[in-house]
């Protein structure tokens, strides 16, 4: 009689062992379906952020070309400009291109007369 309480015993046992296994089982297969869900999300992420990386840089060289580009163009401009007013009036050609308050003043006082 003894025996067969001890063995029913063991068996109840053995069933909530094996009941609460399947029951690990399942919970780590949960967390393991999450935690790859979270690695496809930041693996997503980290490949949008390396592009967006790609483009800033992109973005920031060609910003530096055009800068450049325009002030290649600014100074060809004034240099140009320097030229046809020495041709037209040397006196006032600096005062045209890069003037002071006062050849600003003089140019305008002249015009007036």
């Amino acid at each position: 009689m003894q025996a067969a309480e001890n063995f029913n015993k063991i068996y109840r046992s053995m069933e909530a062992t094996k009941k609460n296994i399947e029951e690990a089982d399942t919970d780590r297969y949960k967390l393991v379906t999450q935690l790859e869900k979270q690695v496809e999300v930041s693996q997503k992420a980290k490949a949008t952020i390396s592009d967006l990386e790609e483009q800033l840089h992109a973005k920031g060289v060609e910003a530096t070309h055009l800068v450049d580009k325009l002030a290649k163009h600014t100074e060809d401009t004034k240099t140009k400009l320097l030229t046809i007013f020495d041709q037209v009036d040397p006196a006032t050609s600096k005062a045209l291109v890069d003037p002071t308050v006062e050849q600003v003043f003089k140019l305008v006082e002249a015009k007036l007369q």
